[in-house]
């Protein structure tokens, strides 16, 4: 069935709902290239398809880059020259499109292997499939359970709590074959078998770090760097995170176990405490029970055992301090040593950085030599 050709105003036209403005921005230049060829040739080309939605609105499947985040219209690379042409409305082939499809089309037209587009692609496809709008193939039951993730989540080898998202189990692999093009590798010992190219791998690295919010991680580590990059970068700071997390997580543990020995500590020596001044408090109506009966001898019995009794509830008690004492100091010192590691932590990519400088700098003086 041929699509509806229908003369759209630019001010109804509306981007893919799948398109990532801040990830993927719009190219200036192609838009400016396709503009001049508006004005030359005083024809607008037919090659952008949309759908209709509510409020008179067409949202477009393909045909179009970003607009900037300043421009008051969602609009696309010929929508956008269109606009700069001075044309007040464009021909749109309309079609019933449902979600899954203009996320199919939209990644299918943007065949590049650009990291913003790829990061745009591989974060849509997890999120349409999240979400129950399109369906790609079940991981194998021997695949690693290390590798497999639950949409819309990217951290791997994690299943989520809330038991409807079981049902969208996805790999790099799966995500791949389902985006197509260049998103596929060959790979695998049977001939036709496929697997995730490293764009795809970079892209989930990079989303998995931010879904981990990852301090010190964000666009600026990796813009301008290539695809092989980017994967050893992002398998290098999983690593350290996890070394960290390790880390302070068994200084938790001890901080835990002493906190909870200083609380047992506590209340022994709160109950020794009870337990002397209710003796003490025996002893002393004993005392005077005898003094009252004129029994001296019993009486200075009573006060000799009390006595005793008071110096040796004193020095339980000063050693219980004493306990108490030992366990603060432990707990200061170990935060004090995770303060420290904490700071060694933020200054390991600096120092890295600062080597690897050093390095190439000596690589060049000894070139020269």
């Amino acid at each position: 069935m041929l699509p509806e050709i229908e003369m759209v105003p630019l001010s109804k036209i509306k981007d893919n709902p799948w398109r990532d403005k801040k990830r993927n921005p719009i190219d200036l230049d192609k838009v400016e290239q396709i503009a001049e060829s508006i004005v030359s040739t005083k024809e607008f080309w037919i090659g952008v398809y949309g759908r209709k939605v509510a409020g008179g609105f067409v949202e477009l499947a393909f045909g179009h880059h970003r607009a900037d985040a300043a421009k008051t219209v969602d609009t696309g690379d010929v929508i956008e020259a269109a606009k700069s042409a001075g044309l007040k409305a464009i021909p749109v082939a309309l079609r019933d499109f449902t979600d899954g499809e203009m996320l199919m089309r939209m990644t299918r037209e943007n065949l590049r292997g650009e990291l913003p587009v790829v990061l745009e692609a591989v974060s849509a496809a997890v999120r349409a499939l999240g979400e129950g709008k399109i369906e790609i193939p079940t991981p194998d039951p021997k695949t690693n359970s290390s590798v497999i993730r639950y949409a819309p989540s990217f951290v791997p080898g994690h299943k989520p709590s809330v038991s409807t998202e079981l049902t969208h189990p996805y790999t790099a692999t799966t995500l791949a074959i389902f985006l197509g093009g260049i998103y596929t590798a060959p790979g695998g010992r049977k001939e036709g078998q496929v697997q995730a190219s490293n764009s795809v791998v970079a892209a989930l690295g990079i989303l998995e770090l931010e879904e981990k919010k990852i301090t010190g991680f964000s666009d600026k580590v990796y813009n301008g760097k290539s695809i092989r990059e980017i994967i050893p970068m992002v398998s290098d700071i999983k690593e350290r995170t996890i070394k960290v997390q390790e880390r302070r997580g068994k200084t938790q543990a001890e901080l835990n176990e002493l906190r909870e020995k200083q609380l047992a500590a506590q209340a022994k020596a709160k109950a020794d405490e009870k337990e002397a001044e209710e003796k003490h408090k025996a002893l002393l109506k004993k005392e005077a029970d005898a003094r009252r009966e004129e029994n001296n001898r019993k009486a200075d019995e009573l006060a000799a055992k009390r006595k005793e009794a008071d110096e040796r509830a004193k020095a339980k008690e000063e050693l219980n301090k004493q306990r108490v004492k030992e366990l603060d100091e432990k707990i200061a010192q170990k935060k004090a040593w995770e303060a420290q590691q904490t700071i060694q932590d933020e200054y390991k990519p600096i120092r890295r950085d600062v080597e690897a400088f050093i390095s190439k700098y000596e690589m060049r003086i000894s070139e020269r030599n």
